[in-house]
């Protein structure tokens, strides 16, 4: 089992490879495991034997649920985007709820932005206080380090970042908002009096498949503290319906994969962080997807649901 964790979690990284090269690490004697896997100077970068390694542990993406997912990440020799997000959003928590007055928690705040700020960006607006991830692929943050990097064979990957906050926003805005405001495409969000949850769609895939767009979702969820918002742990609800594309969504038995083209299902998470990234399933390359689905929490009621379209057309690397 742990093996096949190990093979769910180096997920769908997918991620937009931006660059390669030998340099800053060095590896002087391989020691893969059975699925082509190591861990490497000291732990702290996570390495591919070879593409097929890489090809093969995004295909298994398709099994992980929230517990197998916490359980692998708990067992890694070093921690991982998501995990010291995780590891931020609690204590900044914390600095809200323990913080006596607006004087002391400014000051708190700025300690915790300085220790983060090297890793996740702050958006502009004051009240939003969570961090964010620089990373243009969400679900690169469960294996990354701390640099955004990992390795296949022995060529040093970085994963592609944006420069700033605004810069991810318009390019969020760019991508899901539809032309009326009747509605939003790819991205689904509520918003209550002291609760949010939102569910945003994205593509990924992997060097030499050309078949396949793996379909992604990152599930967000934030509360009202008395100084701003902050993310918080839920259970995510969802009602989904994807059209075309010869979809597949993701299943927990050897087959991994199951036709679900054109069919309404649902999904329900155990309780997970204010930040969390999955694999939903796969469509045909070079073919449009269409649909819609909603998302509500614990927190937001169905009554209160965020809506959405579908249009997911095809990644490019």
């Amino acid at each position: 089992m742990k093996h096949f964790i190990t093979f769910l979690l180096l997920s769908a990284s997918v991620c937009n490879l931006t660059s390669c090269s030998n340099e800053e690490v060095v590896t002087p004697q391989h020691s893969y495991n059975e699925d082509g896997i190591e861990f490497i100077n000291n732990g702290s970068v996570l390495q591919f034997k070879d593409l097929s390694a890489y090809q093969d542990a995004f295909q298994k993406i398709g099994a992980m649920n929230g517990q197998e997912r916490q359980s692998f990440l708990s067992e890694l020799p070093f921690k991982t985007q998501v995990v010291i997000m995780a590891e931020a959003d609690e204590e900044l928590l914390e600095i809200c709820e323990n913080s006596q007055d607006k004087e002391t928690f400014d000051a708190l705040y700025a300690k915790f932005k300085q220790k983060y700020e090297k890793i996740f960006m702050f958006s502009d607006d004051t009240t939003d206080l969570s961090p964010y991830s620089k990373l243009t692929q969400p679900i690169d943050e469960l294996f990354v380090n701390e640099k955004g990097q990992f390795m296949i064979g022995d060529s040093l990957v970085n994963s592609k970042k944006y420069t700033n906050f605004t810069e991810c926003q318009q390019q969020s805005v760019a991508l899901t908002r539809s032309a009326t405001d009747l509605s939003s495409v790819n991205d689904a969000s509520s918003r209550q009096s002291d609760r949010k949850v939102g569910m945003r769609l994205f593509l990924t895939q992997y060097p030499g498949d050309i078949a396949y767009n793996y379909v992604n979702a990152n599930l967000t969820s934030q509360k009202k503290t008395w100084v701003g918002w902050v993310r918080y742990s839920t259970i995510y609800r969802a009602n989904i319906h994807f059209v075309g594309a010869n979809y597949q969504k993701t299943t927990s038995d050897a087959n991994r994969w199951q036709n679900a083209d054109g069919l309404y299902y649902s999904i329900e998470t155990v309780e997970l962080s204010g930040n969390v990234n999955m694999v939903l399933g796969r469509k045909a390359s070079y073919s449009t997807m269409t649909g819609d689905f909603e998302v509500w929490s614990r927190g937001v009621p169905y009554e209160s649901r965020g809506r959405a379209s579908v249009n997911l057309i095809n990644y490019n690397l």
